[in-house]
């Protein structure tokens, strides 16, 4: 409920309360919004969100699209930037000779915070109603991200000895949602915008 009233009723009232003094808003979500059991969503398609962050975001984009052409939602896969607490704990670990356990069934399709402050730029400049997406064009498991971090830290591969992967439920944690896919369609960021799919 607070997270609720936070993420979704004080969004929305606040975008409200914007569009109703002359801005446009652009909203940040999810590709939570989906299910995960394709690759490849496109804006157009109904969302069916199976974790309660996906349920808020998909209920605020509600509230935010009703406002009309003063608004447009930015559904946002994995956005990766300098000193993410996990990738950065990750490399403490490699660099400290410690072995580290990523999750190979949790998935996600990287972007970089220079995509979306780009994309973000070309949105304000020609303006878009609606949702776009941004997201890369291809799933990448932990496992996987961490291995390729290994072999940039040391192209000699002697850290990948160190890098184990397993499951979710190998480790016994629990997670909300495990998406099969995060990837989503990016015509429109490609088409309308010029840029790019990483």
């Amino acid at each position: 409920a607070d997270s609720r009233r936070v993420n979704v009723t004080s969004t929305v009232a606040l975008a409200q309360r914007l569009v109703a003094s002359g801005a446009r808003v652009i909203f940040f979500s999810t590709g939570l919004v989906f299910d995960g059991s394709q690759p490849f969503w496109r804006e157009t398609d109904a969302v069916n969100p199976q974790c309660e962050y996906g349920r808020q975001k998909a209920e605020a984009e509600r509230g935010i699209l009703a406002l009309g052409d003063a608004a447009a939602v930015a559904r946002l896969t994995k956005v990766i930037a300098p000193g993410i607490p996990l990738f950065r704990r990750w490399r403490e670990d490699l660099a400290a000779g410690h072995v580290i356990r990523p999750f190979t069934d949790y998935r996600m399709s990287p972007i970089t915070v220079d995509l979306v402050a780009t994309a973000m730029q070309s949105l304000v400049k020609k303006w878009l109603p609606g949702v776009l997406h941004l997201s890369a064009d291809c799933d990448l498991d932990y496992g996987e991200a961490a291995l390729e971090l290994a072999m940039k830290l040391d192209p000699t591969l002697n850290l990948m000895r160190l890098v184990q992967p397993t499951t979710s439920r190998s480790a016994g944690v629990d997670l909300e949602i495990l998406p099969q896919f995060t990837t989503l369609d990016t015509t429109r960021l490609r088409m309308e915008l010029g840029l790019a799919t990483p």
